[in-house]
């Protein structure tokens, strides 16, 4: 017996895939995380109890010797070191970290753990390099005084630029000394949303590389 095809199977079965494509799009929209995972997995694996988008009272619950710094967040330490980590910063909105007194209901815009252990920076740059499947890309910031380096910025940003990590490391070279006290400082930054350069590290930034911006 001989098969006939419908005039109108083919078009609704496109209609109906699209439908499908355009329901699960939709649907992915508005279940999907705040916070990427990967961006969620890296400040708790770094700074536990921690997390960008909760509020400061949430994230604190963990750390000891919490206090306010105005114009960055609110400032704390780690209970034990963690590969590496010891000062946690919770920095908030702009409008939120302007306030002369810390409100700790405000919402963590993003989180910096700051570094005091050289020997680590090389095991946290392998496993962000694993995580992100990827070597970063490279940017420099520019200092903020005559007493500070320049600070060399390796990120990562997710697939579809909804977060992101920024390994930031001193810019110490015999042309370039810093502060001269041959101590050099590195911070592992976490956020949340599309990378906007100086908005994102809140800090002057440069696409090139420091090597590029300082010429050594």
């Amino acid at each position: 017996m001989a098969l006939h095809w419908r005039p109108f199977s083919l078009p609704a079965l496109g209609i109906g895939i699209a439908c499908a494509i355009g329901f699960f799009r939709v649907y992915g929209y508005f279940t999907r995380p705040e916070v990427p995972r990967p961006i969620a997995a890296t400040v708790e694996h770094y700074a536990p109890g921690v997390a960008i988008g909760t509020s400061v009272r949430r994230s604190t619950k963990r750390l000891t010797g919490m206090r306010y710094v105005r114009y960055v967040g609110f400032v704390g330490t780690l209970p034990r070191n963690n590969d590496g980590f010891g000062q946690v910063r919770l920095l908030l909105s702009p409008t939120d970290r302007a306030k002369p007194i810390g409100d700790e209901d405000a919402r963590v815009d993003a989180v910096e753990v700051v570094g005091n252990s050289g020997s680590d920076q090389a095991m946290v740059m392998t496993d962000l390099a694993m995580l992100f499947r990827g070597m970063p890309k490279d940017g420099c910031i520019a200092p903020a005084t005559e007493e500070t380096p320049y600070r060399r910025v390796q990120y990562w940003t997710t697939a579809n630029n909804r977060g992101g990590v920024a390994l930031i490391t001193d810019w110490i070279t015999p042309g370039n000394p810093g502060a001269g006290n041959g101590v050099a400082v590195w911070s592992l930054l976490a956020w949340s949303g599309a990378f906007d350069g100086s908005k994102t590290l809140r800090a002057g930034f440069d696409p090139r590389s420091c090597q590029a911006v300082t010429g050594s």
